[in-house]
């Protein structure tokens, strides 16, 4: 069955371009101390768990659980883009951040995989196989990275190490893209609804 095709021009605060942000600070939402401090103690509950076992009624804090909404409306009602800023990467090991990370994106909804091996939570970093073969997935390659979008309906990346050169992140708004291509070139506008094949990037059997 396919999607109809909206003909309206889409007025929502989702279908925003570059032009509407002054700086990078209007997408910003600042952890407070205490929410910083929540994070760390729920850490400290799960940490005996296994990671995927963890879920929302394990992580539960009264300075974590508000800040959380916060940024969970502003994702699905607002923009749909938040640069979290405040988390402790500095002081703790990859291993504790993860548990942290996952504490803090079980308030959000239901962890799922995104790749073929079930992994609900990744590393992205180079990796390079026997015989020198670099994987075609982008979380495990340093090559640039098209722009995509990903099987989800949030996604989110946590920052610990700086790369040596490069890493820049780059969105846009699907909204605001039908919305050019509505003004501009609205004859091509079917394509968008017609459905696009997925590339596995040598996940497949």
């Amino acid at each position: 069955m396919s999607t109809a095709i909206h003909t309206e021009q889409i007025h929502d605060p989702m279908a925003w371009t570059g032009a509407d942000f002054e700086s990078d600070e209007d997408l910003v939402y600042r952890l407070s101390p205490a929410t910083v401090a929540g994070l760390e103690e729920v850490t400290q509950r799960v940490r005996h768990m296994p990671r995927d076992d963890i879920e929302l009624e394990h992580v539960h804090h009264p300075d974590v659980d508000p800040a959380a909404r916060e940024v969970y409306e502003e994702l699905m009602f607002g923009r749909g883009l938040v640069i979290v800023r405040g988390f402790p990467v500095d002081r703790y090991s990859v291993e504790d951040l993860e548990y942290m990370d996952w504490a803090w994106l079980s308030h959000f909804g239901r962890l799922v995989s995104n790749n073929s091996f079930g992994h609900r939570m990744v590393r992205v970093q180079q990796e390079v196989l026997p015989g020198g073969v670099q994987p075609a997935r982008g979380t495990k390659s340093n090559a640039e990275l098209a722009m995509h979008n990903d099987a989800a309906d949030l996604l989110q990346l946590l920052w610990v190490h700086q790369a040596e050169q490069g890493g820049e992140s780059q969105f846009s708004s699907g909204p605001a893209a039908h919305n050019t291509i509505l003004a501009t070139r609205p004859d091509i506008l079917p394509i968008l609804y017609r459905g696009f094949p997925h590339h596995r990037r040598s996940e497949q059997p």
